[in-house]
């Protein structure tokens, strides 16, 4: 492996925790932080992080791939560090793959973030959006209903107009592109069946009159679509 390859694979740990934090920070205050981590790595672990010699770094590399590599290092208190790495490891790269899969609508992306973090209801909207841009109307129900499940498990009304305003903003997104007119009938009437959901679900917790000219209004988009007879269209229960 390469020198420079194992300098940054040396690094991984100290930008994992720093990242977050670091922004605003003096130079005193960076050097203060980063000493701290190495030194956390190196009690817990046994890792020399602040050794910048070339022999220094690729042994702190190899030992950093074989320590991610192990189910337990055999001590309790650095087992807890490192599950601890671990997640916030899980958590970097599931983001990462989540914002490929979002910029190139990439499904495999999206299910591998997925796989790393099940229980992100925001993910599972962005799977949604995407079955359904790609004519899987089940998996788009499907996922969606799963987001849903997901935030509500938090009990936070905060959090369930953020699930339902993400729904509304994706799938608007993709009709602002002039691309969901063009889909099939199928599609556009489960995205507009979902956006009258969005906003009549939204609409109770925010109580905005918005809300509810918009559900009414997908409410005939999807009345138009799905073929129904015309006239008015089903009434909807906004819990007034």
């Amino acid at each position: 492996m390469k020198i420079k390859s194992l300098k940054i694979i040396s690094l991984v740990l100290v930008f994992l925790f720093l990242v977050p934090v670091i922004t605003g920070c003096s130079e005193a205050g960076r050097d203060i932080l980063t000493s701290f981590v190495q030194d956390w790595v190196k009690t817990k672990f046994g890792i020399d992080l602040s050794d910048n010699s070339t022999w220094g770094k690729a042994k702190a590399g190899w030992g950093l791939m074989k320590l991610f590599t192990e189910d337990s290092t055999g001590n309790p208190d650095s087992d807890a560090a490192l599950g601890t790495v671990k997640m916030l490891k899980n958590f970097k790269d599931a983001e990462n793959d989540m914002d490929q899969g979002r910029r190139t609508d990439n499904a495999t992306a999206m299910d591998m973030a997925i796989s790393l973090r099940p229980s992100d209801w925001s993910y599972h909207v962005s799977r949604s959006t995407l079955a359904f841009k790609q004519n899987d109307v089940d998996k788009g129900q499907a996922e969606w209903k799963k987001g849903e499940d997901l935030a509500y498990s938090d009990q936070n009304p905060t959090g369930y107009k953020y699930f339902y305003s993400q729904s509304i903003n994706e799938i608007e997104a993709w009709k602002n592109t002039g691309k969901l007119d063009k889909a099939s009938d199928w599609q556009q009437a489960f995205a507009y069946g979902t956006l009258v959901s969005d906003y009549v679900e939204r609409y109770k917790l925010t109580k905005d009159p918005k809300d509810k000219q918009m559900a009414l209004y997908y409410n005939e988009q999807w009345n138009h679509i799905a073929g129904l007879e015309k006239g008015k269209p089903p009434e909807l229960d906004f819990g007034d």
